[in-house]
């Protein structure tokens, strides 16, 4: 995928979400209009008539009126989500889908690396002149020489020590899950570096599979399902399941083109054979 097709992609998404959350605000608005129609035909403070012809009718009234007024926060609750969730696209991290996502990975692994190796060099700085107090700065000045920075520097490291210090009395400036939870991203950063090798060397396959066509488009980055016609409710429910959207572009139901997506595309295939949807195909 080229610079340009993966933003035109990421400003498609953003704008489809906009798109969801002003339907859902124009629902609000809907729902609480209507709330308020009924409500206003009710006269201020008029009880409920209990044996009165008019009770059932005033009871159905005050339902729709909470149920109205209930949707409508729901609604509005969407929209926001919806708007948060458009804000953040493209700044969660980085996409498989673009690009530059090699390079970018790349220098995050090693900008880590480094970082593990320079916490190793405190902690071995710190060992190394006695372990002193990070209450106080005495016994400080020899970390700081060792590590080539200023006793200024070394402060924040000394202070963050001291409050580790209130939970973990003999903690040591980077106690071992920092480098355990390190190392683990390291892992990740390299496995998917590795995936998007795998990903890179890949070439377009296309099975039938009796239920359905299983499309593998490397250039896009997707594994695809694709139906004759629109599958039944119970077939999208299960698309949607498995972690599959509709894409009126490519009209088919689709999701990211790695191991997790081939699994899940195998899963809707085994699932659909066994209902015996030998003729969704």
């Amino acid at each position: 995928m080229t610079r340009d097709g993966f933003e035109e992609r990421q400003e498609a998404r953003r704008a489809r979400l906009l798109e969801r959350a002003k339907r859902a605000e124009n629902e609000a608005e809907a729902a609480t209009a209507a709330a308020n129609k009924v409500a206003g035909a009710i006269p201020m403070g008029q009880p409920i008539l209990v044996g009165h012809h008019s009770e059932k009718r005033h009871r159905r009234d005050l339902q729709r009126i909470d149920d109205g007024y209930r949707k409508a926060s729901e609604k509005r609750k969407e929209a926001e989500r919806l708007r948060r969730q458009a804000e953040g696209v493209g700044t969660a991290g980085i996409s498989s889908d673009d690009p530059d996502a090699k390079e970018l990975l790349e220098q995050k692994l090693r900008a880590l690396v480094t970082q593990q190796e320079k916490r190793k060099a405190v902690n071995a700085a710190w060992r190394k002149a006695g372990k002193p107090d990070p209450k106080t700065s005495d016994g400080w000045e020899p970390v700081a020489l060792a590590l080539g920075v200023s006793v200024e520097a070394i402060r924040e490291i000394r202070l963050n020590l001291a409050l580790l210090r209130t939970h973990q009395p003999s903690a040591s400036p980077f106690p071992a899950y920092v480098f355990a939870n390190g190392n683990a991203e390291v892992r990740r950063l390299k496995a998917r570096l590795t995936e998007l090798e795998v990903a890179a060397a890949r070439v377009p396959r296309s099975e039938e599979q009796g239920v359905c066509r299983v499309v593998e488009d490397p250039d896009d980055n997707r594994i695809r399902l694709i139906f004759p016609g629109k599958p039944e409710e119970r077939v999208r429910e299960l698309l949607k399941r498995r972690g599959f959207r509709w894409s009126a572009t490519a009209s088919a139901w689709q999701r990211h083109l790695n191991a997790a997506g081939r699994v899940a595309a195998q899963g809707v295939v085994d699932a659909l054979r066994k209902e015996g949807h030998h003729d969704e195909c």
